[in-house]
């Protein structure tokens, strides 16, 4: 009971409380998970058996003979609520049928000036306990009774499934079906928000006001349920006895993945394990494979799979991606998730989330089967997104009332809190069925004081497209002075229908990394200058300014991770290609020698991670120490990449030969007696390989030691491709980044960008080009490009001014230059 705190043991024996059981449970134990997976079991669903057994075994006992009770908590009662209402309550009801409706269901209006909503709560019980309808009302938000908000995803669109409101019928989908199922069930005394009901969807005005509304209303609920996955009702028929020939809906819904409804608490316990091990871990410790062992943790045998197969499908659940449940779980003070049987906290799924991007996962999750799902779905995963989300609503919360009078408030919240800009980057891997609700969906999050904001209207008409609505926006961003963040963001990788200028974003998607760019300052202190000019030809174009150079070699492209797990990875399957002096690429030629004035296999090191290590810091400068100085970051990871070269550049890569190859190889160590060689194929983000080093220890160390390199590869190069440019530079650009592109140094910006010239320019803007996106151009991140002039002499149409009024060149392979204008269609 909520308030109400108890206290565990075993019958006839000296186990002490779960308290104490769990303090003295060692980690390393050979049942750590099932420890973990009966308390989690005790805790949520408050089932006692699963930890009676494991505790009765701990003590060589029959777990028939034992029985858990609970006792009274037995510490200060001055910390509890007070006696009376934790003990006054309502019957809690024996079931919902739902009675036949004697009609469809007709809303009646919302007055918008009063801020009214709709809430969804049970109906009366008769006798014996039964709740047959549930009642609808219509509130005004500033004096609605308390309230719980139901998040949950849309999933099959067709509307089959009758909900008994008032005495008449409401269709909804089978996903909001359960999800008001399970949330009633739970919270059987609460009134409860959810948008599919409460919500007339076929009034396109109250939506659209309702969308203004969200940040009110997820601001005054009690509890936001979580209900993910996707669920499916199939008719079943009563038993011939009954002599009733119509079907009826099955108390449980069957499981689109797994066919009937599973029990996913061993799988969610595997997380609170994960997490358990890592309380003990620094941030970026590696753990060895052997320490790993210990923790015996499943494997991925046919046994095994199933614990890990339901994680993955847990982390897999759209509902994590959707664009309305960003705000929903961002603004809910508290958020529970209810998923197939387990319940558990959205803190403790964003705690752990956070915790991958900082600690070492176990092997299973770095090398196998398994990692190249767990990889996608670290990189899409928007948990980051939403925990940055919420600490700052938290200590906006927090702050409030230290902050002084409302002027005082105002003017740190534009500081503190996020613009829509903003939001639309950090939420860019979530999911809309409508691709305006990208935009729309996060008013409710945005700043009151965003002019942005302020000056787009909802609007769903089909006059106003996705592609109308993202270049609207697009504008207004540049016009209130973020033109430079935009940019970065955009691309011509475009899914949206419609002719989408090239410099404007595709919200509905990410097609690269985003490379942080407060880390790099290539263009010095140079300011921008972006111009939106006016349409020509019905199309919108941007004025820059920027000094070129031209891709001369492409390398392998690397897709960015996507929802749609159908799409291939790569847009070319073309393996690592040695040089005939083992270099990647073959610098042997003197036109293709590195010009950024460092060794030049470090130097392909760094551009292949884009200067950041693996804890997200700029790794820079050369590799020498001083006398007695520690190992520092450029040393390590140079170490890292040399271990990671042995792995992935000199072994066999051939990804159509590698397991037929390994076989044969296999046979001939058994041949010669050679029981000590290790001989793997590995799948990895790159695709498989053929490992054949001289003992499995060898291999063990370098996978361990690459591990850091390879972490920071797949952070900076997914969405990407490995080039060189006609000035000898070496870069990593867009995946879509062709030979004949230009690299542009954009003035005041501080990262280059590619870009393509525009076929059929007209006379009067001959220079068009379109925008293929950001880039990292080793050798200039550094506004190296950039040389102060104080004077000496030089034409003035080569020179500019920064923004301390100083002058200036661009120094590029021909000479000095100085930024020329742009256009960008």
């Amino acid at each position: 009971m909520d308030g109400v705190k108890n206290s565990a043991s075993v019958v006839d024996s000296d186990a002490g409380s779960v308290e104490d059981q769990l303090a003295n449970t060692n980690l390393d134990a050979d049942d750590g998970l099932e420890f973990q997976i009966a308390l989690d079991q005790m805790v949520t669903v408050t089932s006692m058996e699963p930890m009676n057994t494991y505790l009765a075994r701990q003590r060589g006992l029959d777990p028939r003979s034992t029985k858990m009770v609970m006792s009274e908590y037995r510490g200060d009662w001055s910390e509890m609520t007070e006696l009376g209402s934790v003990l006054s309550y309502i019957a809690e009801p024996k079931g919902l049928t739902m009675d036949a409706a004697s009609g469809a269901f007709n809303y009646d209006s919302l007055d918008p000036a009063r801020k009214q909503i709709r809430l969804l709560h049970y109906g009366q019980q008769d006798v014996e306990g039964i709740v047959h309808n549930l009642k609808l009302e219509t509130f005004d938000l500033e004096i609605a009774p308390p309230f719980n908000c139901l998040t949950y995803v849309w999933g099959q669109p067709e509307k089959i499934l009758p909900l008994n409101c008032n005495g008449n019928e409401i269709f909804v989908t089978q996903n909001l079906f359960h999800g008001i199922q399970a949330s009633l069930t739970r919270y059987w005394d609460s009134y409860l928000w959810a948008d599919g009901v409460c919500i007339n969807q076929e009034n396109s005005a109250e939506r659209a006001h309702q969308v203004r509304m969200m940040g009110d209303i997820y601001s005054r609920v009690q509890i936001v349920i979580g209900s993910p996955g996707h669920y499916l009702w199939g008719f079943q028929h009563r038993a011939k006895s009954d002599n009733i020939e119509d079907p009826e809906l099955p108390a449980q819904p069957f499981d689109q993945k797994k066919g009937l409804t599973f029990n996913a608490q061993p799988a969610i316990s595997l997380m609170n394990y994960l997490s358990r091990i890592w309380d003990f871990d620094g941030d970026f410790a590696l753990k060895g494979e052997d320490d790993w062992k210990k923790h015996n943790l499943p494997d991925t045998s046919e046994e095994n799979l199933e614990i890990w197969e339901t994680l993955l499908s847990f982390w897999n659940e759209d509902w994590f991606y959707r664009g309305w449940v960003l705000q929903e779980i961002v603004l809910g003070p508290k958020v529970i998730v209810l998923y197939r049987g387990a319940t558990c906290s959205l803190d403790f799924i964003l705690k752990f989330w956070n915790r991958t991007s900082r600690r070492d996962p176990p092997e299973v999750l770095k090398h196998g089967p398994l990692a190249v799902e767990f990889a996608r779905i670290q990189h899409l995963n928007p948990c980051g997104a939403v925990k940055r989300l919420r600490d700052v609503k938290e200590a906006l919360a927090s702050e409030d009332e230290e902050l002084g009078n409302a002027i005082n408030r105002d003017q740190q919240r534009r500081h503190r809190s996020f613009n829509l800009l903003d939001l639309l980057v950090v939420s860019r891997t979530h999911l809309c069925t409508d691709s305006r609700d990208k935009i729309y969906s996060l008013f409710g999050l945005a700043s009151s004081l965003d002019p942005v904001t302020h000056s787009i209207i909802p609007d769903y008409s089909s006059s106003n497209t996705t592609t109308n609505l993202y270049t609207h926006a697009a504008e207004l961003f540049i016009n209130h002075g973020q033109g430079v963040q935009l940019l970065h963001q955009g691309g011509l990788d475009h899914r949206i229908p419609g002719n989408l200028p090239s410099w404007v974003p595709d919200w509905t998607f990410q097609s690269r990394s985003i490379l942080p760019r407060d880390l790099y300052k290539c263009s010095g202190s140079s300011r921008s200058s972006i111009i939106v000019l006016p349409p020509h030809d019905g199309r919108r174009s941007l004025k820059v300014r920027g000094v070129l150079d031209t891709i001369t070699f492409t390398g392998m492209p690397w897709r960015w991770y996507s929802h749609d797990q159908s799409q291939e990875q790569f847009a070319q399957f073309a393996p690592l290609k040695m040089g005939k002096d083992g270099k990647f690429p073959p610098f042997t030629d003197v036109d293709a020698s590195n010009n950024a004035q460092e060794d030049i296999e470090y130097a392909l090191a760094r551009t292949l991670v884009a200067d950041i290590d693996w804890r997200g810091q700029r790794i820079g400068g050369g590799l020498e120490r001083k006398e007695g100085e520690e190992q520092g970051t450029k040393e390590a990871f140079w170490k890292s990449y040399a271990a990671w070269r042995r792995l992935y550049i000199t072994s066999n890569n051939d990804a159509t030969n590698a397991d037929k190859q390994a076989a044969t190889l296999r046979v001939r160590a058994r041949e010669k007696g050679d029981t000590a060689s290790c001989i793997q194929v590995h799948q990895t983000g790159f695709f498989k390989w053929l490992w054949h080093f001289d003992t499995e220890k060898e291999l063990n160390d370098l996978r361990e030691e690459a591990w850091r390199f390879e972490a920071a590869l797949q952070e900076a190069h997914k969405g990407r491709r490995f080039c060189t440019t006609k000035g000898r530079y070496m870069c990593t650009t867009p995946y879509d980044t062709e030979n004949g592109d230009t690299v542009v140094l954009l003035e005041g910006f501080s990262m280059p960008f590619v870009l393509r010239r525009k076929d059929g320019g007209t006379v009067e803007r001959e220079e068009e080009w379109r925008l293929v996106g950001d880039c990292y151009v080793h050798g200039i991140m550094d506004g190296e490009a950039i040389v102060s002039v104080d004077g000496n002499g030089l034409d003035g149409g080569r020179v500019g001014e920064d923004g301390y009024g100083k002058e200036y060149v661009v120094r590029t392979t021909e000479g000095v230059r100085r930024f020329g204008e742009l256009i960008l269609v």
